[in-house]
This record gives structure tokens, C-alpha cells and sequence, in this order.
């Protein structure tokens, strides 16, 4: 008897092994495991990534649009933005925010032309997820840009904005506003 309720037992242990297992994505959960490549970049929230989905994203690039002029973005042409409430070396994007506005980070930049190395850096977010900075300010996607060259979170609630060199605060006609703390959040 005690044998026929170990079979059924061993498969569901087996079946939950399985499961528990998928592989899949190549993300981690961001911690810090000793094992990660030395390469490792983010997904759009931050997390650590590794392998050759995302050996590229910090290859930092400059895009040009006729509406903002030229902007920085990620090796993949996703737009980074600003968040103006934000204070240099820390975010205020937390909880709903991210979900709209995912943490952009890589480990290894290359720079585009003209950039600086030194303005970029990273902090360690609440959640212990890491953030890549320009000139102090965290970096963002917006999750409604799908393609290389959109650039639709630009001017969000007068508090978000594409990275330009100078991170000077752009209108959408390209004209110049004084960096500041604008309205609504997100």
C-alpha cells in the first residue's frame, strides 16, 4: 500500500523538478552571483543580464531625430531618458513608475564619439538592482518605445527627456528649457 502512494509522490516531485527548471530567458535576478559573466548589462528593469542578447546594449550610440535633435541611446537604438525629479546618484522611479519607465544599466559602456566616460556611473537601487547614470542622473527606457528611434517619452509630464550631451532638458521642436523639477510624475 505504502508503495502505491510513493510512485504518484516521485512523479509529482519530478513534474515540480521540471518545472522549477525552465531555463529560458538567460535573466538573473540580479543578485550577485559569483558565477555571472563579466559582461553582464541589464534588462529593461535593471536586472543583470548575460550572454549575446545584450552584449551590445552598452554600446552607447547617438540617434538623431528631426523633432529633438540628437539624443543618446542604447546599442539596440532604445532611447534613454531623464526623469527630472530624479537627484544625481539617486531615483525616485520606484513601484509603478518602473513599470512604465524600466532602470536602464550596463556594465561595460563603450562610448559614442564626443561622450565622456567619466560622466557615466551607476547606483544601487532600493531593490538592489543596479542603475547606469549620466552626469548623475539614473537613465531610463519608456516602455512604449518599441523600435530603434522612437523617442514617444520625450517631454512625459514635463519631467522626462531624452539624454542629449550637454543634458540640456529639450522641447519636442528642439529648443532649449532649464533643467528642473516640471509637474507630474509619470
Amino acid at each position: 500500500m505504502k508503495h502505491l502512494l510513493l510512485f504518484p509522490l516521485l512523479g509529482l516531485m519530478l513534474i515540480l523538478a521540471a518545472c522549477g527548471n525552465s531555463g529560458g530567458s538567460g535573466y538573473s535576478n540580479g543578485g550577485d552571483s559569483s558565477d555571472q559573466a563579466a559582461n553582464e548589462e541589464s534588462n529593461s528593469d535593471g536586472q543583470e543580464t548575460s550572454g549575446t542578447q545584450t552584449d551590445k546594449i552598452g554600446h552607447l550610440q547617438v540617434l538623431n531625430n528631426d523633432k529633438v535633435g540628437k539624443y543618446l541611446a542604447d546599442g539596440q537604438g532604445m532611447t534613454l531618458y531623464i526623469f527630472t525629479k530624479d537627484e544625481a546618484g539617486e531615483s525616485y522611479c520606484k513601484g509603478g513608475c518602473l513599470d512604465k519607465w524600466p532602470a536602464f544599466y550596463a556594465k561595460n559602456l563603450k562610448m559614442p564619439e564626443g561622450y565622456d566616460s567619466s560622466n557615466f556611473g551607476t547606483i544601487t537601487r532600493e531593490n538592489g538592482n543596479k542603475q547606469t547614470t549620466y552626469k548623475g542622473h539614473p537613465l531610463y527606457y519608456y516602455a512604449p518605445d518599441k523600435q530603434q528611434g522612437d523617442v514617444k517619452g520625450q517631454g512625459v509630464g514635463n519631467v522626462w527627456y531624452i539624454v542629449n550631451k550637454q543634458l540640456k532638458v529639450l522641447q519636442g521642436d528642439g529648443e532649449d528649457q532649464d533643467e528642473g523639477n516640471y509637474g507630474s510624475s509619470y
